[in-house]
């Protein structure tokens, strides 16, 4: 987070056994989550957009995919259209003076 004691942008989830693996063929990290809590996280900091970024690089630089859950590869289309329903969700919490980030927001959904 940009301010010390918030919590953070995204959560980086991977499979920490084949990380710590001593066996090389067995210490490849081949898929990982970034996640991101939308109501603890202030639409200002611009959270999707940082995570979207994120998963661009990661991606790139593992010569990886960016998926869903299920595994179903995620176009600039798709994640623009998240963008667009992450703007309504954030309009929706404000509509309820609940905007993330507050203080009100994260005691709500924590």
């Amino acid at each position: 987070a940009a301010v010390a004691g918030l919590p953070p942008i995204l959560s980086l989830t991977f499979d920490t056994q084949a990380a710590m693996a001593e066996d090389p063929a067995m210490s490849a990290i081949r898929e990982f989550s970034l996640s991101l809590d939308v109501p603890q996280i202030a639409r200002e900091d611009q959270p999707f957009e940082r995570l979207r970024e994120a998963a661009r690089l990661l991606a790139e630089h593992m010569d990886g995919v960016v998926t869903d859950g299920n595994g179903q590869i995620l176009g600039e289309d798709v994640l623009d259209q998240i963008a667009t329903d992450l703007q309504q969700l954030y309009d929706a919490l404000a509509a309820r003076e609940l905007s993330a980030g507050t203080p009100q927001a994260r005691r709500l959904f924590s």
